[in-house]
C-alpha cells in the first residue's frame, strides 16, 4: 500500500544512498550477517555501493525509520477524520521530510519520541534499545517474564523506567554488554549496532510467529 511504500522509500534514501550489492567493503565478519540478511529483506542498505559506514552514528529519524520498515508499522487499518501529519505530533520536524511518514506511522503504533525531539540528533543505546524492545514486544506477544537480572556494572546510569526494557533484551540476547560488563547507555548507536540489534530482535519475532527471515547463503562468505 502507498503508505508502506512511501516508508520503504524513506528508509532507502535515507540509509541506502544508492547501491544494491550484496556486500560491502567496510563490513566485519561479526556484523555481515545481519547487515545483509537486513539489506535482503529490503529493511536497509548502503551509504554507496561499497560502503555500508558501520561505525556511523544512527539519527532518531534513521531509528524511526528502521522500526518501521522492519516491523511493517503502518496506518493502513486505522481511521482518522483527518490524516495526520508529523507536525501535529513533533515540534520540530517538516512534513515534507523524508522522515515525516515513519514518524507518524512509528506514533500511531505506539513507538513514540519526545514530542520536542530534534529527530537529526544521534539515539542512544538505551533509547534505541527501549524503542526496539517496545516494539518487539508488542509484536511478538511476549509475555511478561520472570528472570534474573544480568550483572550490569553501569546499571546506574540506565534510566530507571528503561532498566527492565534493557534487562529483556538481553535476556533474550538481542543486545549484549561490553566486554567489561558495562551497557554504556549513552553512548551514541551505530549503525553497525543497530543492524545487529534489530536482526537479533527479528530473529526473535520470526521465532515466535512462526515465519522466517529472508535467506543469507553469502553472509560467511
Amino acid at each position: 500500500m502507498k503508505t508502506v511504500i512511501t516508508a520503504a522509500l524513506s528508509a532507502t534514501l535515507l540509509l541506502s544512498g544508492t547501491g544494491s550489492a550484496l556486500a560491502f567493503d567496510d563490513v566485519n565478519q561479526q556484523q555481515k550477517q545481519a547487515i545483509t540478511s537486513l539489506q535482503q529483506q529490503g529493511v536497509i542498505a548502503g551509504m554507496s555501493k561499497d560502503s555500508f559506514q558501520p561505525e556511523t552514528d544512527l539519527s532518531y529519524a534513521q531509528a524511526i525509520t528502521l522500526l518501521v520498515n522492519a516491523y511493517d508499522l503502518n496506518i493502513d487499518n486505522m481511521r482518522f477524520i483527518k490524516m495526520p501529519v508529523a507536525t501535529d505530533l513533533y515540534t520540530h520536524v517538516s512534513d515534507k521530510a523524508w522522515y515525516a511518514d515513519a514518524l507518524v506511522f512509528a506514533y500511531y503504533n505506539d513507538v513514540k519520541l519526545d514530542k520536542s525531539v530534534n529527530v537529526a540528533d544521534s539515539i542512544s543505546r538505551e533509547q534505541f534499545a527501549t524503542l526496539l524492545m517496545d516494539t518487539l514486544e508488542r509484536k511478538a506477544g511476549l509475555p511478561m517474564i520472570n528472570l534474573v537480572p544480568a550483572d550490569i556494572k553501569d546499571e546506574s546510569d540506565i534510566t530507571a523506567g528503561n532498566q527492565g526494557a534493557i534487562q529483556r533484551a538481553l535476556h533474550y540476547k538481542i543486545i549484549t554488554l561490553h566486554e567489561d560488563g558495562t551497557f554504556q547507555p549513552n553512548e551514541k548507536l551505530t549503525r553497525g549496532e543497530a543492524a545487529e540489534w534489530l536482526y537479533n530482535s527479528l530473529q526473535l519475532l520470526h521465532e515466535k510467529t512462526g515465519t522466517k527471515q529472508a535467506p543469507t547463503e553469502d553472509a560467511g562468505q
